[in-house]
C-alpha cells in the first residue's frame, strides 16, 4: 500500500488553487482549503500563505534602515524571530535568512557556497518549502492533479450553498402554491360560486393613544396621584442644541484663523511692507538660533612663533624653487575621515559574539568595534603640532621623528613629499615671518633728511574706464548709434558695385575700397554687437585704426559734398520727393534669389526663379502674420486679464449711475406733485379762511341791521 505524506515543494497549480481558495472560504477555514489540494495540509497552506502568497509579504531588497533595525532587534531579542518579523515589516523566515546572510558577509564567506552546511545536499528534503518560489507546472499533468484541479474548478464555481438552495426551493414551492390558490378560485368565481380569502383580524396598536407594550406597576400602599406637568422655560422652549451647549473650541479657533487671514489678505493689498513684516516675524526660519561656533584652541603659542622667527632660512633658495601655480598649505585642517559601514560593524560584532566559546574556559574577551559616531563634536587636528614635534626644520634640530607624510590634493603640486615634509606653502610663510622680523630689528635712523617738492599742479588725468568708454564708443559705427537694422546672415551679404571697370576704372576703384570697407565694418559689428538669433561673421576683420583727426577731416568732407548736392538738386529742380521715388523703384526692382541665395535685380533673373522668389517672400509673410496675430491674440488675453475687473467695475457703476438718475427723476416728480398738492391746499386754505370771514361779517352785518331796525321801531 501506497503512503503519501503531504508537503513538498509547491507548485504554480497549487499557489493558484490557494489563491481562490482564500477568496472564497477566507482566512479563518484552513481545513476546507486544505481540501482543495491532495498534497498539501491545512498547516502547510497556512503557512504558504503567510509566508509567501500574501500581498503583505515584501520581497523587495532590504533597506540599509531596516538592515540596522534588523540587527538591533537581534540582540534585544535572540532566536525570537517570529517577535522580530512584524517590527521589520517582513517575515520570519526572511529576517532569519537575512541575518545569516549579514553575519556571512561579516565573516567574509560569501563565496563559499559549496561548503556550507545550510545548503540542501542531493536527496534532502526542503524543510521550509513554504518559503521558496514555486514550481513550474510539468507540460503533462499527473492524473491526481488533473482530477484536484477539476474538483477545485466545480467546488469554487458553486458560489451557493446549501442554505441558499433550500431557501430557493422554498421561494419556489411557496410560487407554485399561490398559483395553484389563484386558479382553484378563478374556477370557482366561473361556476358561480364567490369565496372570500380569510382574512386575519390583527391587533393594532395606536401608537397617538396608547403607550405600546405598557406594564402598569402593582398598587402600593400609599395612593399615588397624577404626574406633574412640568414647567415650560419660555426662554429656553425654542433653543437648539448648539444655543445650549458652549462654543465648542476648534470652532471658535477656526473662525478666529479665518479672520486673522482675511485681515492679512487685506493688509497685503493695502501695506505689503507692514505684512511682510508680519510674515518674518513669524517665520521659525528667521527666528531659528544659531549654533554656537566650535572653534579649536591655538595652533601655535606664542614662544613658538618667536622660535620661528627666529629660524634661519634661506629665503633665496625658497623661492626661486617656487613656480608660478600656487600650492596648496599643508597646513589645511584634514577633511573628516569617512565613517565606515555601521551595518558591517554591527553584523561583525554579531558574528563574533556568536563564535564565542563558553566563559568557563577561561581566556579574553574578544575586541568588538564601535558601529556607530563617537560622542563629542569632532575637533580640527593640530596638524602644526604634529609637524613641529615629527619633521625636521634645519640643521638646529638634530634630533627628529618620523616625518609626517600629508596627502596632496592635486597631483602635479608637490605639497607634501619626503624630502619637503612641510611642503612649499607653508616654507615659505616661515620665511615672510622671517623677513618681517628682521625688518622689525632694524636699528633705529640717526640722522632725518627733509626734501620739499615743488607744488606743482598735474592736470588730471581720465581713469582707464573713461578712456575704455571712449575708446569704444569711438569704434562703434553709425548703424550701432543709430541703432539702424541690420543684415541678421552674414554669408548671405552681397554688395555689388554699381560702376564699370572698364568704362570708369577710377570710380570702379574707389566704389570697390568703399564697398570693402564698409563689408569689414559690418563683419565687426556682427561679432562686437551681436544681435539675437544672428549669425555672425567667421573670422574678426582687420580694421584700420586712423587718427581721429583724419575722421573728423572726412566727415566735413562728407557734410560738404551732401550740402553741395543738396544745392544742385534745388537748383536743378530735383525734389527729396522725387529721390525718394526713385530710391523705391530701385528698391522694388531688387529681389532675394533662392538658387543664388543673394538678393539680385529682377530683370537679371528667370521667371521659374522669379516666381519661386515671390512664394519664399509671400511664405515669409504668412509667416510673420502668425506671428503677428499670435501675438495680437496674447496681447489680447492681457489686456482682457487686466481691463476685465475694470470693465465690470465700470458697468456697476453706469448701472448704479443710472439707477441714480432714475431715482433722482422719480423725486423731481414726486417733488412736483407734492409741491402741487400743496399749493392746492394752500389755496384751499385761503378760500375757507376767507370765506369764514365772509360769514362772520355777513352775520355781524345782520346783526347789525336787526339791532338798526329795532332801534328804528323804538
Amino acid at each position: 500500500m501506497r503512503i503519501q505524506v503531504k508537503g513538498g515543494v509547491w507548485k504554480n497549480s497549487e499557489d493558484e488553487v490557494l489563491k481562490a481558495a482564500v477568496m472564497k472560504y477566507g482566512l479563518n477555514n484552513w481545513s476546507r482549503v486544505a481540501s482543495l489540494l491532495v498534497r498539501k495540509s491545512s498547516k502547510q497552506c497556512k503557512a504558504r500563505w503567510y509566508e509567501w502568497l500574501s500581498p503583505y509579504v515584501r520581497k523587495t531588497e532590504w533597506t540599509r534602515e531596516e538592515e540596522e533595525k534588523l540587527l538591533h532587534l537581534a540582540k534585544l531579542f535572540p532566536t525570537q524571530w517570529r517577535t522580530i518579523g512584524p517590527l521589520v515589516g517582513r517575515t520570519a523566515y526572511q529576517c532569519l535568512e537575512h541575518y545569516e546572510r549579514l553575519l556571512d558577509k561579516a565573516q567574509g564567506r560569501e563565496n563559499e557556497d559549496g561548503y556550507d552546511p545550510r545548503k540542501l545536499k542531493p536527496g534532502e528534503i526542503d524543510p521550509f518549502p513554504e518559503t521558496k518560489p514555486s514550481m513550474a507546472d510539468p507540460v503533462d499533468m499527473d492524473d491526481d492533479e488533473k482530477e484536484m484541479l477539476a474538483e477545485a474548478r466545480a467546488r469554487l464555481a458553486n458560489t451557493q450553498g446549501k442554505k441558499a438552495k433550500r431557501k430557493a426551493r422554498e421561494k419556489m414551492l411557496e410560487h407554485t402554491r399561490r398559483l395553484a390558490g389563484l386558479q382553484k378560485r378563478r374556477e370557482l368565481l366561473a361556476a358561480g360560486i364567490t369565496t372570500g380569502m380569510p382574512r386575519l383580524k390583527k391587533i393594532r396598536i395606536d401608537y397617538e393613544k396608547e403607550v405600546p407594550l405598557e406594564q402598569k406597576p402593582p398598587v402600593g400602599f400609599y395612593p399615588v396621584g397624577e404626574d406633574e406637568k412640568p414647567e415650560v422655560d419660555v426662554a429656553t422652549a425654542n433653543a437648539g442644541l448648539v444655543q445650549l451647549e458652549a462654543q465648542r473650541r476648534d470652532d471658535e479657533m477656526a473662525k478666529f484663523k479665518k479672520d486673522d487671514l482675511r485681515k492679512l489678505k487685506r493688509l497685503q493689498e493695502e501695506n505689503l511692507p507692514a505684512a511682510l513684516e508680519i510674515f518674518e516675524k513669524h517665520n521659525p526660519f528667521s527666528q531659528m538660533k544659531r549654533s554656537k561656533l566650535l572653534l579649536p584652541e591655538p595652533q601655535i603659542a606664542d614662544d613658538e612663533m618667536v622660535e620661528i622667527v627666529k629660524m634661519g632660512v634661506n629665503v633665496s633658495n625658497i623661492t626661486a624653487g617656487l613656480d608660478d601655480s600656487a600650492t596648496v598649505s599643508s597646513f589645511v585642517p584634514p577633511r573628516t575621515p569617512l565613517k565606515g559601514d555601521a551595518i558591517m560593524t554591527q553584523a561583525r560584532n554579531a558574528a563574533i559574539l556568536g563564535s564565542m566559546q563558553t566563559p568557563l574556559e577561561g581566556g579574553t574577551n574578544p575586541m568588538l568595534s564601535e558601529p556607530g559616531t563617537p560622542m563629542g563634536a569632532a575637533r580640527t587636528p593640530n596638524v602644526i603640532g604634529q609637524i613641529w614635534g615629527s619633521t625636521p626644520f634645519g640643521a638646529q634640530n638634530s634630533i627628529s621623528g618620523t616625518p609626517f607624510r600629508g596627502t596632496p590634493f592635486r597631483d602635479n603640486e608637490s605639497v607634501a613629499t619626503d624630502m619637503d615634509p612641510i611642503g612649499a606653502k607653508a616654507r615659505l610663510d616661515m620665511a615672510k615671518l622671517h623677513v618681517r622680523a628682521s625688518i622689525a630689528n632694524l636699528p633705529a635712523p640717526t640722522s632725518e633728511i627733509e626734501i620739499d617738492l615743488p607744488s606743482v599742479v598735474l592736470p588730471e588725468n581720465k581713469t582707464d574706464e573713461e578712456v575704455d568708454k571712449g575708446a569704444i564708443k569711438q569704434v562703434k559705427s553709425s548703424a550701432i548709434e543709430l541703432n539702424l537694422p541690420r543684415p541678421f546672415i552674414f554669408s548671405s551679404i552681397v554688395i555689388e558695385n554699381q560702376y564699370d571697370r572698364n568704362s570708369n576704372p577710377e570710380a570702379f576703384i574707389i566704389e570697390q575700397e568703399i564697398n570693402n570697407e564698409m563689408f569689414k565694418l559690418l563683419a565687426n559689428d556682427s561679432i562686437t554687437y551681436p544681435q539675437k538669433g544672428a549669425v555672425p561673421a567667421q573670422e574678426v576683420p582687420d580694421l584700420d585704426d586712423f587718427d581721429p583727426e583724419i575722421k573728423e577731416k572726412a566727415k566735413e568732407l562728407l557734410q560738404s559734398e551732401h550740402k553741395r548736392v543738396y544745392e544742385y538738386q534745388l537748383q536743378n529742380g530735383l525734389s527729396i520727393e522725387l529721390s525718394i521715388d526713385q530710391w523705391m523703384e530701385s528698391y522694388s526692382s531688387i529681389i532675394y534669389s533662392t538658387n543664388q541665395k543673394k538678393y539680385c535685380f529682377d530683370q537679371s533673373i528667370l521667371e521659374q526663379e522669379r516666381l519661386d522668389s515671390r512664394k519664399l517672400y509671400c511664405s515669409r509673410l504668412l509667416k510673420h502674420v502668425k506671428i503677428a496675430s499670435h501675438r495680437c491674440t496674447q496681447l489680447e488675453k492681457r489686456y482682457l486679464v487686466y481691463t476685465r475687473g475694470y470693465k465690470a467695475k465700470v458697468e456697476e457703476l453706469e448701472t448704479a449711475i443710472d439707477n441714480l438718475h432714475n431715482n433722482l427723476a422719480d423725486l423731481k416728480r414726486k417733488i412736483e406733485l407734492v409741491s402741487g398738492d400743496r399749493d392746492i391746499h394752500f389755496a384751499e386754505v385761503v378760500k375757507k379762511r376767507e370765506l369764514n370771514k365772509l360769514e362772520s361779517e355777513e352775520e355781524f352785518h345782520a346783526h347789525l341791521q336787526a339791532k338798526y331796525r329795532l332801534l328804528k321801531c323804538l
